[in-house]
């Protein structure tokens, strides 16, 4: 008897709490919110997140927060003074517009932006606290498939993560760029095809595509038993990253610049026929492109 009137007390507690906490969801820090509700045994990933439709000001970010009972299913939802319906929307006017002069259906309109808020928000606010959404490793998982999950290889840290720890012997450092790419498509005939994005006048076009470029530093040419950097880094690459970056699809560069390089280029079975300089080359760096292009799987990762 006593442990149930202790339970009762506990569940008690716990609804004074949830109101209280509806009741003041406009004061409430999205991040202390979430802490609030792990504190109440509620798991973040259970959380729904919703838009707002309106285009008054918005006085603070959490507009309100609704418990659901059991019967309803889910946990929580929370209401924000943002999405794609509210004042600060990237969405362009005219799509309003249509809604409300009955181009489209307005129920319609607004059930699609309502989910989209609620997969758009989710995400935003999983990467402003990643800490709040641990993802647990379940027994059957190998280990690659526990690195995908806790680290998520959406951002050029996370990256640049991986190919520290892949080869840690050396020094690494990594930017963003833009490089120009030149796609083949079928070239327009006359009569016959229409002007299109795959029928244009010429055999190929030229677009920006963003690119991560990744660069190793050594100090000298050889690994362990004269094996090279770059024969190294080639085989660990494509043995533990590659398959993981492939679902990405990521374009990358991956260069290796040797400090001292010593050996020239020699006519004999031992060279490496493109990664050796020519004698009387200045600069003392060497520089060479290890990869370069959007990974693709090639089977299981050994990490």
């Amino acid at each position: 008897m006593a442990e149930e009137r202790e339970t009762d007390s506990v569940m008690r507690r716990r609804e004074v709490l949830k109101s209280r906490i509806s009741r003041n969801a406009c004061f409430f820090d999205l991040k202390a919110l979430l802490d609030l509700f792990s504190h109440l045994g509620i798991d973040p990933e259970n959380v729904l997140f919703s838009g707002y439709m309106g285009t008054e000001s918005q006085p603070s970010l959490v507009k309100s927060v609704r418990f659901h009972p059991a019967s309803e299913g889910g946990d929580v939802t929370v209401t924000l003074y943002f999405g794609l319906a509210g004042a600060a929307t990237p969405l362009p006017s005219y799509f309003f517009q249509m809604a409300q002069t009955g181009m489209i259906d307005e129920e319609h309109f607004a059930q699609l932006l309502q989910f989209l808020d609620q997969v758009l928000i989710k995400s935003w606010i999983m990467a402003l606290y990643p800490e709040c959404f641990r993802t647990r490793l379940g027994q059957s998982d190998s280990r690659p498939q526990w690195l995908r999950k806790v680290h998520r290889l959406g951002s050029l840290a996370s990256v640049h993560w991986l190919f520290q720890i892949m080869v840690p012997e050396l020094q690494l450092r990594s930017e963003r760029g833009e490089i120009v790419e030149k796609n083949v498509v079928s070239h327009a005939q006359l009569g016959k095809s229409a002007l299109g994005f795959q029928m244009i006048l010429g055999h190929f076009f030229s677009a920006m595509a963003y690119v991560h470029k990744f660069t190793y530093i050594a100090d000298e040419e050889f690994y362990r038993y004269q094996m090279p950097w770059h024969q190294v880094i080639q085989e660990r690459l494509h043995a533990s990253v590659f398959p993981l970056l492939a679902p990405l699809n990521m374009n990358i560069e991956v260069w290796l610049v040797i400090r001292e390089a010593r050996n020239w280029l020699k006519l004999e079975s031992s060279a490496y026929l493109g990664y050796e300089r020519m004698r009387g080359e200045e600069n003392r760096f060497k520089s060479i492109l290890i990869y370069s292009g959007m990974p693709q799987d090639t089977g299981a990762t050994a990490i």
